[in-house]
Formats: structure tokens, sequence, C-alpha cells
């Protein structure tokens, strides 16, 4: 698992990388580019409109008579070519050309270096034409035999005379140093980034891929049959939230796993005992065992095993009817106050027999509510059941049907007895959860009436709610939607 998140995510951020830094080095190439050419041009018009003002105001071209910038070179070229040589000396890139109106090369400079001799070469025509037309001229143009100088032409004037002109134009025939210093620059720094990215990937993966890593393998233990097993959880990020909740996840399944081995048992038994009992009274009639004149008695005795087998086949149907889906709810209106007192009265001999008191206590005769007739029937029959089932000798049985807020009837079943011991209220209500584990006083059920109960409930859209004081009282409440004023 971890190769293969760690591979995808390492093609994915590479990729993503790389995809990134080329399109950073394009960018900076073409601004490189841009720049250079920007500044040498700058260069070039700085340095031609400084020879200019030196011809003009430091060699006074133009004045007194001295309107022939061939002549005034002619007369002193070493001259000349050392001053410019000085002058040009900080931009070795540059080459100063001083040429005639016409374009003719009179002198040709540069700072530092040889340059090749163009004088008594012509410009291009087009350049000398731009330039004698505009004043001056910034641009790129074939010049002496090489394509797209990147050159910068000024006329020097005297009034409306052009006395000559004045080219600078750069040795350099593409602009590159700059943009290659850029772009190794980013290629590097773009290695030491993807370096530094596999290894905080590598360590991430490692944080996520480990426990994932883990529960993998306590998923296997699970498969197993093997509950007891956690992952390890640390920090408190999202790996570590996620760890938590597979922890809980296995505490559940444990404690599912108990209570359907639980189940299993208590079924058993509870299948075992009665068809044992029944067995019995059966061989004992036809074999002639047990007399005559109690065969009524005994027959009546296997009528009650039987119910108490058709209980727990029905409970167990009603659970995976429940489970798949396959009930479906039929929402009536009924009186909910009419159900509670037939209820009542179906468990009267149960309610004498322990001596019960009974109170029902209702805000009307006759309260209609909406829900589905029959499963509401059995949520109630079942309350009243537990409730009867676990109060003690002469305690007290009470029924309370009330109305509440939001046009709610609220159902109450309370009863006076063991109560719930508090560690066991959180799981009343799960499938297979027995809070009697000695079966000393339920004998007959399967733990699972309280949990269809509350699936009842939940189907309607309401809660089935628990209040228990252990050794004093338990009362349940669930509530239904009113019907009417």
């Amino acid at each position: 698992m971890f190769r293969s998140l760690f591979a995808r995510m390492l093609i994915t951020i590479s990729t993503v990388l790389t995809v990134s830094f080329m399109i950073l080095s394009v960018i900076l190439a073409n601004f490189a580019n841009e720049y250079e050419i920007e500044k040498r041009e700058a260069d070039l018009e700085r340095t031609a409109v400084g020879a200019v003002d030196i011809l003009l105001n430091g060699f006074g071209l133009g004045e007194d008579g001295q309107d022939d910038l061939g002549a005034l070179i002619a007369a002193s070229p070493g001259h000349y070519r050392t001053y410019f040589h000085v002058y040009l000396s900080n931009t070795e890139e540059t080459v100063l050309l001083l040429c005639d109106p016409t374009g003719k090369v009179l002198l040709s400079e540069r700072g530092n270096t040889e340059v090749p001799d163009y004088r008594g070469m012509s410009l291009p025509a087009e350049v000398t034409e731009a330039a004698r037309n505009s004043a001056d001229f910034r641009g790129s143009a074939d010049l002496f035999g090489v394509e797209r100088r990147l050159l910068y032409t000024r006329a020097v004037q005297s009034g409306d005379e052009i006395l000559g002109l004045v080219v600078t134009f750069s040795t350099v025939e593409s602009f590159g140093g700059l943009t290659v210093t850029l772009i190794r620059t980013v290629l590097l720094a773009s290695l030491w980034i993807i370096l530094g990215a596999l290894v905080i990937l590598y360590l991430f993966c490692e944080r996520v891929a480990g426990p994932l890593r883990e529960m993998g393998n306590v998923t296997k233990s699970f498969a197993k049959g093997q509950f007891d097993r956690r992952v390890t959880v640390g920090g408190n990020d999202e790996v570590a939230t996620l760890g938590l909740a597979f922890n809980q996840m296995a505490d559940s399944l444990e404690q599912l796993e108990t209570m359907r081995n639980s189940f299993i048992s208590n079924v058993s038994h509870d299948l075992r005992t009665p068809m044992t009992t029944i067995l019995g009274f059966i061989e004992g009639i036809t074999s002639g065992a047990i007399p005559e004149e109690k065969h009524a008695y005994y027959l009546g005795v296997i009528a009650e095993e039987i119910r108490r087998l058709s209980r727990l086949v029905t409970e167990l149907l009603d659970l995976s009817r429940l489970q798949s889906g396959a009930r479906k709810f039929n929402f009536t209106n009924f009186d909910i106050c009419e159900m509670a007192r037939l209820i009542l009265i179906a468990n009267e001999q149960r309610i004498d027999e322990k001596h019960l008191e009974v109170s029902f206590l209702s805000d009307a005769d006759n309260l209609l509510v909406a829900g589905d007739r029959d499963a509401i029937h059995q949520v109630l029959y079942n309350l009243c059941d537990n409730a009867i089932k676990f109060s003690r000798e002469g305690g007290e049985l009470r029924i309370s049907i009330t109305a509440r807020p939001k046009r709610k009837i609220a159902v109450t079943v309370y009863n006076q007895g063991a109560g719930i011991p508090e560690a066991d209220i959180p799981f009343v209500f799960d499938r297979f959860y027995k809070s009697d584990k000695s079966r000393s006083r339920d004998k007959t059920g399967a733990g699972l009436g309280l949990y269809i109960s509350k699936t009842i409930i939940d189907a309607h859209g309401e809660s089935l709610t628990l209040e228990s004081t252990e050794g004093e009282f338990c009362a349940f409440t669930f509530q239904l939607p009113a019907v009417g004023d």
C-alpha cells in the first residue's frame, strides 16, 4: 500500500513541480530577454546622445563654420579615436560610428577591445533615411553583413542642418546571458525543491500509510474473529481521527460479537428448554406416565411453551424484516389512550400475580396520534411487558400520556423495581443486549425487544429514551405526532 501510495503521489507531485518550473522558466526567460534588450537599447541611446553632445558642445561642431564632420575628424583622427575609445571604456559591447550626413562611416570605435575598421563603409539606406527623417532611430537592422543588429542612430544637427549621424550598435548578436543565468538558477532551485519535496512526501506517506497499513493488518485479524486488537493512535490530525474512529468501530464489533455469542447462547437455551419441556410432557402423556386427569394441566404447560417459542420466532422475524427494510409502516390515526388501556387489561393476570399498583395518567380520555398502529402496539406492549417483568412485588406500574409542545404526545411507561445499572444504560437498545445476564429475572427474552422498539420509533421520526436509577425505578418514554385539536 505504501509503495503504491508513494508512487502515485511521487508521479503527481513530480509532474506538477516539473510543469510549474517549466512555465516559470519560460516566463523568466521572456522577462530576462526583454529586460536585456531594453537595457541594451537604453545603453545604446545614452552612448549616442552623449557622443552627439560631445561633438556639439565639446568639439564645437556647428560653431564658427565647423559644419563638416568629416573635415573635423580628418584634422586629428588620432585625437578623436583616443577620446571616444576612453568614452566607451565602460561599454565593451557597444560600437560607436561617426558618419557623415550620407551615412558614410568616418570613425568607428569600441572601448577596451579592437573593433573592425568600418571607415569608408556606408550605413544601409533605410537606416540612414530613418535617422535623417526622424532625427533618431532605434531598433534592429542588418548591418555590415550581420543580421538584426540592435542599434540606435541620432542625427547631429545645427538648426535644421544635419551635420552628421552618430550610430551605436551592440556587438552581442543574441541576448541570453541573463536568461541562461536565470534558467540555470531556476533549474538548480527546482532540483533542491523537488528533492526536499520527495523527502517530505516520503515522510508524509509514511505518516499516512503507516496507520493505514496497521489498520489493514488489524482488519485481517477481525476477519479471523480476533476482535481484541487496536491500532496505535498518535497526534490530533485527520489520520488520528480515523484511527480513533477505527478503534471505536473495533470496540463496537467486539461488543457486537460478545452480544452475538450471548444471543446464540440465549436463543439456544430458549429454544432447547421449551422443546425439552414439550417433548418430555408429550412423551409422558403418550406413554401413560402422566395420569389422564393431569393431561389438561400439562397440555396447558405445553401450550404456554409453544407460545414462548412463537414469541421468540416472531422477534427474530421482526429483527430480520427491520434490518432488511422489508417491514413497511402504514401510518394512520388512532387513540393511544385506548391502546394503552387494552394492553393493561391484557396483562391483568400478570399484574395481579405481582400485586402491582397500576396508575394510568392521561391529559384526556382520548388522544389521537399518527403512526403505524400495529407497530406502536408492539412497542407499547414490549415496554409494559418489561415493566411488569422487572417490577418488584407490590411496586407501582404507571403509564402516563401527556401533550407536549410542537403538537407531540409523550407516552411514558414507569415501574418501580430493580432499575437498570448506570453502566448498562448506553447499551440497553443494542441488539441481543440483556442487562440481566444471570437470567434470574428475565428467562424469556432474547435481548431484542428494546432494539426492535427503538427501531420502530426511529422509523416514525421520533426517539425512545430511558431514565433509570438502579434499585429504584425505570421509565421509558417515546413521542408521537398529535392529531386534531
